[in-house]
């Protein structure tokens, strides 16, 4: 992670989408913001992100969205900090699509494919999406999701996501 003041590194950026760490997450309603509002404010103070192309998958969360843009206020250095911690606290449950697993496993096992399906089903509520993309995935890869033995590409996650558990996991609700 980037230790400058203010910024987000990619990973930050990448899982503020997603659920968890509710001790953190009410650290940001204390500060009176919802958690959609810190996660805009979050990347809007990192200047290295130039543009955003947000869902807004209900009418509280375009509410959300509207306040964070009118209200003027930024995060404290401290909300982002809290910011960085719920994203280290949820990362093992979210692949970044950094790729090293198909650099061991090959891209033929789709491994980053069908965890950003299981992200839009688990951390962004679209379960429909996830099982229709899951489905057109080639009929070959979908059958041995649940086989192959992913025991050498497990240690190459910088996440330490339990590979093989997911793609398990991933036949059984998008399958």
């Amino acid at each position: 992670m980037e230790s400058e003041k203010g910024k987000i590194d990619r990973r930050t950026f990448l899982k503020t989408s997603g659920m968890g760490g509710a001790a953190l997450v009410k650290s940001f309603t204390d500060s009176g913001y919802t958690l959609e509002q810190a996660k805009l404010k979050a990347v809007w103070k990192d200047t290295r992100i130039a543009a955003a192309c947000v869902s807004m998958y209900s009418l509280n969360i375009l509410k959300d969205n509207v306040a964070a843009a009118a209200d003027g206020r930024q995060l404290s250095g401290r909300e982002i900090e809290m910011m960085r911690r719920l994203a280290e606290n949820t990362c093992d449950h979210y692949c970044t699509g950094c790729m090293k697993c198909a650099s061991v496993m090959g891209s033929e096992g789709r491994i980053p494919d069908v965890m950003r399906y299981m992200m839009y089903y688990n951390g962004y509520g679209e379960k429909d999406e996830a099982r229709r993309q899951f489905m057109a995935l080639p009929e070959t890869v979908r059958n041995n999701l649940a086989l192959r033995d992913y025991s050498s590409v497990e240690p190459a996650c910088p996440h330490k996501i339990e590979i093989g558990r997911a793609m398990k996991e991933a036949v059984r609700i998008l399958g």
